[in-house]
């Protein structure tokens, strides 16, 4: 078997000329892996970033129907305010047919915490990271602030029945839901939130005009209809599911 051994080097301009072409040979290696990276990073990112504002815009949606039907809460915590404050002074509650509170919202945040656990969040600029941190923030506060304003609605809806006696817990824990709800629909219509949300994703970049996904259909606003005439017959159920009497 032949073995061919190395040319020898004649002189240092062959040695140089030959170290040259490794050297060359090397750094298009490392720079064809490099601008590989840059690319498959550069595409993660995008994705990464129109998930998020698929995300952002559910979120910012589910906002803004909540504050459209501020108004039509208002007036059904008047009507609620009149009827205890009745109550309080003929120590009855009268008989109050069905009615709907708030709706529930569910806010997302999947995408953001799955992203923070990922490597393409951090190949974004550190002030957009910073900033959709203070977004999600104010995420969490709206998830917080919908679960206690379902608490207050849990208490209020209490009052749908045939009629009983009030007693004093009762009407202090009615009044403390009723002044925590109208507090709560506050947060929701003084626009404070979203304004702040705005200036964050301008801060980091990110624009305001988010797709909205709009799965859930028509839009929920029961909470605007008047207080059903028909009276349960039973206290925790609609009309509709209250046993007929025979």
């Amino acid at each position: 078997m032949d073995i061919h051994k190395p040319k020898p080097w004649h002189g240092v301009r062959e040695f140089l000329k030959e170290y040259v072409i490794i050297v060359v040979g090397v750094l298009t290696a490392l720079g064809a892996e490099q601008v590989a990276e840059w690319f498959h990073w550069r595409h993660q990112v995008a994705e990464a970033r129109e998930e998020l504002r698929s995300e952002l815009g559910y979120d910012m949606e589910f906002l803004h129907r909540r504050a459209a039907v501020g108004g039509c809460v208002d007036r059904r915590l008047d009507e609620l305010a009149r009827i205890l404050k009745q109550a309080s002074a003929s120590g009855r509650l009268p008989p109050v047919g069905y009615f709907s509170g708030v709706a529930a919202n569910y806010w997302r945040t999947e995408v953001w915490e799955t992203q923070q656990a990922s490597q393409a969040l951090a190949h974004l600029p550190p002030k957009e990271i910073n900033e959709l941190g203070t977004v999600y923030r104010y995420v969490k506060l709206m998830e917080g602030t919908g679960a206690q304003e379902r608490d207050a609605w849990v208490v209020l809806l209490g009052m749908t029945g045939p009629g009983r006696r009030l007693d004093p817990g009762s009407e202090a824990a009615i009044y403390q839901a009723l002044n925590s709800a109208r507090l709560l629909n506050r947060v929701w219509t003084n626009g404070v939130i979203e304004q702040n949300i705005t200036a964050a994703l301008q801060r980091g970049g990110l624009g305001r005009d988010f797709p909205r996904l709009d799965w859930q259909g028509p839009r929920n606003t029961s909470v605007c209809n008047p207080i059903s005439t028909a009276i349960p017959e039973i206290y925790g159920r609609p009309p509709e599911a209250a046993p007929k009497a025979p």
